[in-house]
């Protein structure tokens, strides 16, 4: 078997710390091994920095990328939206995350645009015993601040403020303190 290049490791500052993530070469699929190497320069970089934590951003999906974002996560912050592929998704995550027993937590995205999904959403939740911690209504405000390459939070702090977030990111932080350690 011949080895091939099929992505790049990069490594970057933002105004919130370091950041590291994998560029593919075009054409080519997500690679397991590639999520490992951002995970451990990741690692590297928050050590050096004196971060607490780390925020990995998996892929869709329960394949090889997504099970190596999970490895060594304290919990696992599902995003999900009410459409029937999107909860069918969300029920063989779910599967693979209680399989490593990482706690989760669910964001509806999207809330409001199917209000029967919605409730099947919340329903499955409910019996998989996993904490729904915000919903956010579908904005035009966050599909610009994605199309000007800005977070979403800091272009509408409001929207953000108003569904919740300060509240679940304090509550997310404060279940996850005493299990999490970078180095």
């Amino acid at each position: 078997m011949k080895e091939s290049l099929t992505g790049h490791l990069m490594v970057g500052s933002t105004n919130y710390g370091p950041m590291v993530h994998g560029r593919l070469e075009p054409g080519e699929e997500t690679s397991g091994k590639l999520v490992s190497a951002v995970r451990h320069r990741s690692r590297k970089e928050a050590v050096g920095s004196g971060m607490k934590f780390i925020i990995t951003d998996g892929s869709p999906g329960i394949g090889c990328p997504v099970i190596s974002s999970l490895s060594g996560a304290h919990h696992a912050v599902i995003v999900t939206e009410p459409s029937v592929s999107a909860l069918r998704d969300m029920e063989r995550l779910v599967d693979l995350v209680k399989s490593f027993r990482i706690p989760s937590t669910v964001i509806i995205n999207k809330a409001d645009i199917s209000q029967v999904m919605y409730s099947q959403v919340l329903e499955f939740c409910r019996n998989q015993k996993i904490n729904v911690g915000m919903s956010l209504p579908y904005d035009e405000r966050i599909v610009q601040a994605v199309t000007r390459k800005t977070i979403p939070f800091v272009a509408s702090p409001d929207l953000f403020r108003d569904n919740g977030f300060l509240p679940f990111m304090e509550n997310l932080l404060c279940s996850v303190e005493d299990r999490v350690s970078v180095s």
